[in-house]
């Protein structure tokens, strides 16, 4: 059976299922289906409305959905970020990716942006490191990620044009085990985002109660 889409294309149409199922599935040489849809259900409602990339509601179910949508990870691909809403609440969360638009316009008006962060000037001290020491292996290597991922004000960037509440840093490069790392880490963030925006860590928990605005931040450890 043909495709109706394929992730990551311009879109014309939206479809909605009057009778008959429809399976949707991630990769198409996988027959393994992430949801099947059913009379009343629907997608690509997001890029027919704003001509963008693709996204697709992949859950629909007790309240709860669940939308995978595509970015730029070049030269990785397809690579997939989702976002959830439940009770009025939501949270987006990234992959790998620089900034992109699809991924603001997925997030707009998200209560929390989980966003993948690397730091270009530390990873440069890496690089210079490495090239000092005639590691052209590695020099390489951390030259070439610089490339294809975020940076901390790039992502305050696309968390400001998205209007979302909290901004959390996360699959974090390089690592940041102490506040003087995190210092550099954060540097430029306040200038772009003076509030709303954290540093993940292991075990950090978030708690955004239904019928409400807040968002708490504690720990489970």
């Amino acid at each position: 059976m043909d495709p109706l889409e394929q992730a990551g294309k311009q879109r014309h149409l939206n479809y909605v299922k009057l009778d008959g199922e429809v399976g949707i599935q991630i990769n198409p040489n996988d027959p393994t289906e992430m949801v099947r849809l059913g009379p009343g259900q629907f997608f690509g409602e997001i890029g027919v409305l704003r001509n963008a990339r693709r996204s697709a509601t992949v859950l629909e179910e007790n309240g709860l959905k669940v939308t995978a949508f595509t970015f730029d990870h070049a030269p990785v691909a397809p690579a997939y970020g989702y976002r959830f809403d439940f009770k009025g609440r939501s949270v987006v969360i990234s992959g790998d990716t620089i900034k992109c638009a699809n991924l603001v316009s997925a997030a707009k008006g998200a209560d929390v942006l989980i966003h993948e962060a690397q730091s270009a000037n530390m990873v440069k001290l890496i690089q210079d490191v490495a090239e000092r020491q005639g590691n052209a292996r590695v020099a390489r290597i951390v030259h070439d990620i610089r490339r294809y991922h975020t940076t901390p004000v790039g992502a305050a960037t696309e968390a400001n044009e998205a209007g979302v509440k909290l901004l959390v840093f996360s699959h974090i490069g390089p690592p940041v085990p102490n506040a003087i790392a995190r210092m550099a880490f954060m540097r430029g963030v306040a200038a772009v985002r003076a509030h709303g925006v954290v540093i993940g860590s292991d075990g950090m928990l978030l708690t955004l109660p239904a019928g409400s605005n807040t968002i708490g931040i504690s720990s489970v450890k």
